[in-house]
């Protein structure tokens, strides 16, 4: 009778295990997984004047699938001004381009309306929403800070990041 009852418990434990593992499986395949992501880290989390332009390059196989393209800022601190202006420029080797600008705000304010606390944060940008490299060529994209002359402090790093967009079936 023993027996019988550690069967059943033993394969009701595996069925509960392999369930698990597929679940699993298809939640962490249903993530998109990043085209492109690459970031530059500041010292002493300063984005200084000089280096004021940062630079990413990416061969791209022209395709039409649409993809989203995001700006991460990483802050140690908000910054000391209302808004952060950036222009993401991208330059492809076949001689198109294109420019955009965005702007974080600060203080940062959550969705509740309630000033979120001075502390480290990564903020985000949807830059293009559908943006289509239909092209093969070199691309290049260049991040410009249009704030002010001076050095940046609180800035530790900054992301390009191309996500390929899911399409709704």
């Amino acid at each position: 009778m023993k027996k019988n009852i550690y069967k059943q418990s033993f394969a009701s434990f595996s069925y509960l295990l392999i369930i698990s593992v597929i679940l699993i499986s298809s939640f962490s395949c249903n993530r998109t997984k990043p085209f492109f992501e690459e970031s530059v880290e500041f010292a002493n989390s300063n984005w200084d004047f000089e280096n004021r332009i940062v630079t990413f390059e990416k061969q791209i196989e022209g395709s039409d699938i649409p993809y989203q393209v995001f700006v991460d800022l990483d802050l140690e601190h908000d910054l000391e001004m209302e808004q952060f202006p950036l222009t993401l420029s991208i330059y492809s080797d076949q001689g198109e381009e294109t420019h955009k600008q965005l702007f974080f705000f600060f203080p940062v304010v959550a969705d509740n309306g309630m000033t979120s606390p001075n502390t480290p944060k990564i903020l985000t940008k949807e830059v293009y929403s559908e943006k289509y490299f239909n092209n093969s060529a070199k691309y290049t994209f260049k991040i410009l800070r249009k704030s002010s002359k001076y050095d940046l402090f609180g800035i530790k790093a900054v992301k390009l990041r191309i996500v390929p967009k899911k399409i709704k079936s």
